[in-house]
């Protein structure tokens, strides 16, 4: 429980730079995904951080696909700290998510079940610093159909 009402509002006077790669490969049945981000964000009169932007954030994704229908795959987002206020005073730590999820069939219908946050990182929080969830459980059916 909290004593603060948090508002979304726009953040002006900032200054950011950084650098973006991402790495896919594809060998089939196998593909892996990459990313890393670096940024530098910060407010032009205190040089305090911006809040809610680590400076550091990776994500990775390796996946199988085995009878043409069935795709498996396993995936990890790490995020480094990062302040919460404009101020910079509340600091919210690193975190690592892992995700796995299973895909089963062929268009038009695809079902999906996911695991995400398999580890239950439940301290790490969201903009209006509210926790995030822990370990959720999520399925889908995809239906896709085209005009011919």
């Amino acid at each position: 429980v909290t004593a603060y009402l948090v508002e979304a509002q726009n953040i002006e006077g900032t200054w950011a730079s950084g650098v973006e790669t991402e790495l896919t490969l594809d060998a089939r049945p196998f593909r892996a995904q990459f990313a890393y981000t670096l940024t530098v964000a910060r407010f032009q009169e205190t040089n305090t951080p911006v809040p809610l932007q680590p400076t550091h954030a990776a994500d990775a994704r390796v996946g199988v696909t085995v009878l043409r229908a069935i795709e498996m795959w396993t995936g990890a987002h790490l995020r480094g700290p990062t302040t919460l206020d404009v101020f910079g005073n509340t600091r919210d730590g690193a975190h690592a998510f892992w995700d796995v999820g299973l895909v089963v069939g062929k268009r038009p219908v695809r079902m999906a079940l996911t695991v995400r946050n398999v580890l239950d990182d439940d301290g790490a929080v969201d903009a209006t610093q509210q926790p995030m969830p822990g370990r959720t459980l999520w399925a889908s059916i995809r239906m896709h159909w085209q005009d011919r």
